[in-house]
């Protein structure tokens, strides 16, 4: 499966772990590929054209994602997208490798049905530490592909990553 960015991401802001993974995300997209919104809002309509299954009740559950492409992404998929997005190439390795997506299939689902729970627990603090460890790495790969863009403009407006 291919993403094209940007990517448009669907969040709950009302959930400490979400929002600080998200603040995370933004201080790392130095290239402005992913867009946030908070779908916490009970005013929140999912966009008009998205699939019968893409709600307001599924997206608080899990999180969404929607490619340039209009392609729908959840779970596991939208954050190996982000993190690739944002330089973290481990991370984004580990989201969407697909060996691992058996594993993320069960695990994911426990960790957002207990998001409350695991942000008393500080596992919001745990997730800024270990991006905090990647950040200089990741900044370095960024600033590798910002050269590269700048001498090749073209081939960097649109940015299709393979999962």
């Amino acid at each position: 499966m291919n993403a094209t960015l940007p990517l448009t991401i669907f969040y709950d802001a009302s959930c400490p772990v979400c929002a600080h993974e998200v603040a995370l995300l933004k201080k790392y997209d130095h290239r402005q590929a992913l867009t946030f919104v908070d779908c916490s809002p009970t005013t929140f309509q999912a966009p008009a054209d998205a699939p019968t299954s893409v709600t307001r009740a599924a997206m608080m559950s899990r999180i969404h994602g929607r490619d340039a492409a209009g392609q729908w992404l959840v779970a596991e998929k939208v954050f190996a997208v982000a993190y690739e997005a944002c330089g973290f190439a481990l991370l984004a390795k580990l989201w969407g490798t697909p060996m691992l997506t058996r594993f993320w299939q069960r695990v994911y689902p426990w960790v957002a049905d207990n998001r409350m729970l695991l942000s008393k627990l500080g596992v919001g603090a745990a997730l800024a530490f270990m991006l905090h460890l990647l950040a200089p790495r990741a900044a370095k790969r960024a600033e590798v592909a910002s050269q590269t863009c700048a001498k090749d403009a073209a081939n960097c407006a649109v940015k299709t990553t393979k999962l």
